[in-house]
């Protein structure tokens, strides 16, 4: 493990940059930047104020209810027309096409903190942030990229329709209509129009950015602790919901970003739309972890920061063999271990016997 570690820092990755990228995020940040001007400086209206909260909440449910828990993780199920919406919704937040955007994270859960990992934490947090999209990917990377199973997203023609048509979508959804409604309805201004929705558009950015790097750096593993997926309080508020990385990592078809349960929505906006739409009727199917389940990969692979590893902690004290608190499991692993033992013995005498012929 310690050879594999050093191995990750020595290497020396072939650094090619892909200009193209580097141009939009330029013009992405002076947008971004031109919405703190407008805040600071021009006469933003209430109402363009909250349109922007509103298009940044939408932009939101289409990454995480969205792109996240159902295009890419399969967690629940639902009709055509949410689909639809949520398509709409992920293409408000212009963070790629939804066949790009599940493919990148699907090969990301799959090979996490390797060098088949699109957003690999071991290559720096400036990598994992947003250097990820400005250089070219490493040869194992896309090779597993191409490899990773998508099939069930190139049978959607709705997602082929936006792959196809990306570049028109992104102009008119991502950018264009948030433009031009508080312009049209309230009479705003193009440029505070724009400032605006350029600002709501680096907070979508950063939502995601931010579960690709800081969520996988230091932090409690209450799951698994050989993932650089953590848990994180104040990072959940940043994220509006997602800073239970760990968890995410450690069953990763569950719809929901934590296990507080019936709380869970409480914590997390992707928990809350998924609720709420499954109440109306709109969702099924929501796919979770059992609390045993969860329990048992707490045991097996937490870093014991997990309530349930404190509360059990006096379960896996025993005085010695025969202590009726052992775990029956672990009787019966000792039984083949005496098993074995015995037959290793008997051959051993059997051994001596016919070298010394006594």
């Amino acid at each position: 493990m310690e050879m594999e570690t050093k191995d990750v820092i020595e290497r020396k990755y072939e650094i090619k940059v892909v200009w193209p990228m580097v141009l939009l995020a330029s013009l992405i940040v002076a947008g971004i930047l031109t919405g703190f001007y407008c805040m600071l400086f021009e006469n933003v209206s209430g109402a363009t104020y909250i349109w922007t909260i509103i298009v940044f909440l939408l932009g939101g449910i289409g990454i995480g209810p969205g792109a996240h828990r159902y295009f890419c993780h399969r967690s629940y199920k639902t009709s055509r027309g949410v689909k639809v919406f949520m398509i709409i919704c992920q293409q408000i937040s212009g963070l790629k096409s939804l066949h790009s955007w599940c493919r990148i994270h699907r090969t990301h859960h799959k090979f996490s903190d390797t060098d088949r990992d699109p957003t690999n934490i071991n290559r720096g947090f400036f990598f994992s942030f947003v250097g990820w999209l400005l250089i070219r990917r490493t040869p194992e990377c896309k090779a597993e990229m191409n490899r990773i199973f998508m099939d069930d997203l190139k049978a959607d023609s709705d997602l082929v329709f936006q792959f196809k048509y990306y570049p028109i979508l992104y102009m008119t959804i991502t950018l264009g209509l948030p433009i031009f409604i508080p312009y049209y309805f309230w009479n705003e201004s193009i440029l505070i129009g724009f400032g605006m929705n350029m600002f709501r558009y680096g907070l979508n950015i950063f939502q995601q950015f931010v579960g690709n790097s800081l969520l996988h750096m230091n932090g409690r593993k209450p799951y698994d602790k050989s993932f650089s997926a953590i848990d994180n309080a104040l990072y959940n508020i940043i994220t509006l919901g997602e800073g239970y990385h760990n968890f995410h990592h450690a069953f990763p078809f569950d719809y929901r970003s934590n296990e507080l349960f019936e709380f869970s929505h409480l914590a997390s906006l992707t928990n809350l739309y998924i609720d709420v739409m499954a109440a109306l009727g709109l969702i099924y199917d929501r796919k979770f972890a059992p609390p045993h389940m969860i329990a048992r990969r707490v045991a097996r692979t937490g870093d014991r920061s997990h309530i349930l590893s404190k509360l059990n902690s006096k379960d896996n004290t025993l005085w010695g063999y025969g202590d009726p608190d052992m775990h029956p499991d672990e009787k019966r692993d000792l039984e083949h271990v005496e098993t074995s033992e015995k037959i290793v013995n008997l051959q051993s005498i059997t051994a001596v016997i016919k070298k010394y012929r006594i």
